[in-house]
């Protein structure tokens, strides 16, 4: 076999893959059910900032396997995709790409312009994922993108946390997060 070559067991893949696509045979496993009790399988969605990954797939498995039983036993069993973009992995990942390390720095770049950095880098790698995930024999069914806690990216989340009564000895926070922190824990 040659490098330009597929293998036996890539081409079945395929022809499975344009079975179910062109059949719309998960769309059909859908509507068998729609009038029928529901099912409702929490997904935690996968993190913004990387590639699929093991630590993704093999999870991912295990969660399609749920609904899909499910499906398979007469219930109507609703799939949504999404990321998680909870403030945490997406600032970390614009703090690297940025080369700023500290509240300071951050807010002497913008935090607006902080912000819309790590908007922009959100869907990033949606074009991977939208072909990784079907690949692995995954019905998440139409696209429909949820984004997870979007809206305040810089220290977002933790403003909650702090509300809560939780404090840095609880969280394990980067150093620019820390400053966030202490900020908050004056204001109480």
């Amino acid at each position: 076999m040659s490098n330009n070559e597929k293998s036996k067991i890539a081409e079945i893949e395929e022809k499975i893959l344009n079975f179910w696509n062109e059949n719309n045979i998960f769309q059909k496993s859908l509507l068998k059910n729609k009038d029928k009790e529901d099912f409702v399988f929490f997904d935690g969605p996968p993190f913004a900032t990387g590639l699929p990954h093991y630590g993704h797939l093999l999870p991912g498995t295990m969660k399609d396997i749920i609904p899909r039983y499910k499906t398979m036993r007469g219930y109507n069993v609703e799939r949504r995709w999404g990321w998680d973009c909870h403030g945490l992995p997406v600032e970390n990942l614009i703090e690297k790409e940025l080369g700023v390390s500290n509240k300071q720095e951050i807010e002497e770049y913008g935090i607006e312009k902080f912000n819309r950095a790590a908007r922009e880098s959100v869907l990033r790698y949606e074009d991977e994922w939208k072909t990784t995930i079907p690949r692995t024999g995954r019905w998440i069914g139409r696209i429909r993108v949820w984004i997870q806690s979007l809206q305040n990216l810089y220290g977002g989340d933790l403003r909650q946390h702090m509300i809560k009564g939780l404090h840095m000895k609880d969280l394990n926070l980067c150093t620019c997060v820390q400053d966030v922190v202490l900020h908050f824990q004056t204001l109480k």
